[in-house]
């Protein structure tokens, strides 16, 4: 089986189109992304949110000539290395970004050469144009606070223009080149759980908004903070990225995904094992990330890989990953526990209780739980970092139960249903061919299951991760293949700090490695990275 590249990052231009798969709900968000209204893109990690951004961009690239809509990606995942509390100086780097994307697509687009620059040009404080070079090296400086403890430097921030100076220059730019407006496309925008930080980029999400300015940005679910000055669905449309696993086209689409990245024997090997890869795709849920990782550890598709790829990874990984939240996030901690114990003690056993129930009487399975809606502020917290893990989804609000409440209907994560049974491959069909949305098991505001964490006085956490303890971890708990991490070994690069620190002339002195593979192995490392800090 050839390489599977899980993250968008890793994919050069033209493997987007030749990986993308579409479905009405992607084909909906790309059309919603291209449009003139303010979109906001939710979904867990993994689940196609950067890739969707990448792919409207794409679109709107191609159409450029005709619409004159010019589409800027960004990314404000490097936040995390700012190293600071001061929400001027992240403020200040946001739009530094956002200058230097600009100038960067008018370039690329070969239309800096017809802008009059003494008319159209991005300012400092004091007027004076600010180049693309310069803010290169103010954004490279504030990016590389986390080597030290230095302050930000102030010119370097008086340096940067204000969020009005910046409209009035885009203003003038779409004058002056015939641009309708620029679609701003933000990716990583509210991913840390420093709450300051999230109210600061959707106060500018909103201040930038103009006629000539269509903001878009994607978040995960559960965790983002969007202040008082930002108000969901009115100052712009929300959209779940989540696909229907009771869709008739479902496994077709998630079968499509997978192979467009394996060679002509791995599609053989699903094809002749059918049923075990249908395990799989349920037990993804809809996340194509998740789905690769699985295939990838199921070389043969037999059911003794998968029985075993599905335990390893929905009994151990996955709860591994949302327990190290409460490392990176000490305020978060007795929430995070609480969580993992409420679905691994009350939600799955209790669904699966119902489900050999109805398996027996054959009637419609289920994997769905409702909470009520006069639940504490804690419970309610808790369960959004479990969508935020992508350990469960919120399906539907404001739904009514058997007696009279609303609440929130959620949908559990189907790999950690499915790998309680004690052959996955054998039985665990019963249960996903009939999944209904009704037969939901229902926690009442007043559930004894809620007793403990009722008790503990939650204050949001706004302070974010530590930027230097999470740089001394070890770089093993990154999310990276089997080879990656074998060369980070090899490479003597045991922290998650050296890691981030190597460039790519480290990585060439691995056995085996090239240039070109070594910036794509630096760059992948990178990300991981990157994520892991930033939760």
């Amino acid at each position: 089986m050839v390489d599977i590249l899980y993250r968008t990052e890793d994919l050069r231009k033209e493997e987007i189109n030749e990986y993308f798969v579409e479905t009405e709900v992607d084909r909906n968000i790309i059309d919603a992304l291209k449009g003139r209204n303010p979109v906001v893109v939710v979904g867990s990690r993994g689940v196609g949110k950067s890739f969707l951004l990448k792919k409207a961009e794409l679109e709107l690239d191609d159409e450029f000539v005709d619409d004159r809509i010019l589409p800027v990606y960004i990314s404000f995942i490097k936040g995390t290395l700012l190293g600071t509390k001061d929400d001027d100086v992240f403020s200040a780097w946001m739009v530094a970004r956002i200058a230097r994307a600009v100038l960067a697509k008018i370039k690329k687009k070969g239309l800096m050469v017809s802008l009059n620059y003494t008319r159209a040009a991005i300012t400092d404080s004091a007027g004076a144009p600010v180049e693309l070079d310069r803010l290169e090296d103010i954004i490279n400086s504030m990016e590389e606070l986390w080597r030290s403890d230095d302050a930000p430097n102030r010119d370097d921030i008086r340096a940067i223009p204000d969020v009005e100076e910046l409209k009035d220059a885009i203003e003038t730019i779409c004058e002056e080149l015939n641009i309708r407006r620029f679609a701003l496309l933000f990716d990583e925008a509210a991913h840390i759980f420093a709450p300051s930080q999230q109210r600061a980029f959707f106060s500018l999400f909103r201040d930038l908004r103009s006629p000539y300015v269509t903001c878009n940005a994607a978040v995960y679910p559960g965790i983002t903070r969007f202040g008082n000055t930002f108000q969901p669905h009115h100052d712009a449309t929300m959209l779940n990225l989540e696909r229907d696993i009771l869709s008739a086209e479902y496994l077709s689409n998630m079968f499509d995904i997978v192979s467009k990245q394996v060679d002509s024997s791995a599609i053989r090997k699903i094809s002749r094992n059918r049923s075990n890869f249908n395990l799989l795709a349920y037990s993804s849920t809809g996340n194509p990330r998740m789905l690769l990782k699985l295939v990838s550890r199921s070389h043969n598709m037999s059911s003794s890989e998968v029985n075993s790829t599905s335990k390893d990874f929905f009994r151990e990984d996955i709860w591994s990953e949302h327990s190290q939240l409460a490392e990176r996030y000490g305020g978060h901690r007795d929430l995070i526990e609480w969580g993992r114990t409420f679905i691994t003690q009350s939600v799955l056993p209790s669904l699966k209780e119902r489900n050999e129930k109805s398996i027996a009487l054959e009637r419609p399975t289920t994997a769905y739980f409702w909470v009520s809606g006069k639940s504490s502020g804690q419970v309610m917290e808790a369960l959004r970092i479990l969508s935020y893990t992508g350990v469960v989804s919120q399906e539907t609000k404001g739904l009514r139960a058997t007696k009279s409440e609303t609440g929130t209907r959620y949908l559990v994560n189907l790999g950690l249903l499915l790998s309680q049974e004690p052959t996955p491959s054998d039985s665990a069909r019963l249960v996903y061919e009939s999944l209904s949305l009704k037969r939901m098991i229902e926690y009442t505001s007043n559930s004894g299951y809620f007793s403990s964490i009722n008790a503990f006085e939650f204050q949001v956490d706004d302070t974010g991760p530590e930027l230097h303890n999470i740089l001394s971890q070890p770089a093993s708990r990154l999310d990276l293949t089997d080879w990656q991490h074998s060369k980070l070994e090899e490479l003597d690069l045991r922290t998650i700090g050296e890691v981030l620190d190597a460039d790519e002339s480290v990585f060439l002195e691995a056995y085996y490695v090239g240039t070109h593979r070594a910036r794509i192995m630096r760059n992948a490392a990178v990300a991981a990275v990157l994520e892991y800090i930033s939760g």
